[in-house]
């Protein structure tokens, strides 16, 4: 039994979720082992209700669990400039505007104060 591929475009989220974006040439990135490390030890994305993309150069990329179109995945680095052994950390707002990026891991508070500013309506 074959798992499901879904197609995934940022326009296809805008106004609904802020995303981040993390690029690493495979799971085994140092890079990208530390980044998500640092993101479970946090609990940074459940209670802002954000979504993770998962996109790497050797193997199969993700939307938060669900593995993504290989032309989903070429579409999101194109879009992002982003080269195959490359490691960055792509932080899309609510409003489906980049808010930040990072050729190295953030720290969870960074990640934080980024999607909360992007999340809260000011007063």
């Amino acid at each position: 039994m074959s798992q499901s591929h879904t197609s995934f475009r940022l326009e296809d989220v805008r106004g609904t979720h802020p995303i981040i974006l993390l690029f690493a040439p495979s799971d085994r990135s140092p890079a990208y082992e530390n980044q998500i490390a640092l993101l479970q030890e946090e609990a940074v994305l459940a209670p802002a209700g954000v979504m993770l993309a998962r996109i790497f150069t050797n193997g199969d990329s993700y939307l938060d669990d669900v593995k993504l179109e290989p032309a989903s995945a070429d579409q999101l680095r194109t879009q992002c400039h982003v080269d195959d052994d490359m490691f960055l950390i792509v932080l899309i707002g609510r409003d489906g505007t980049e808010k930040r990026r990072d050729d190295a891991p953030l720290q969870p508070a960074v990640i934080l104060e980024r999607i909360s500013d992007s999340t809260k309506s000011k007063i």
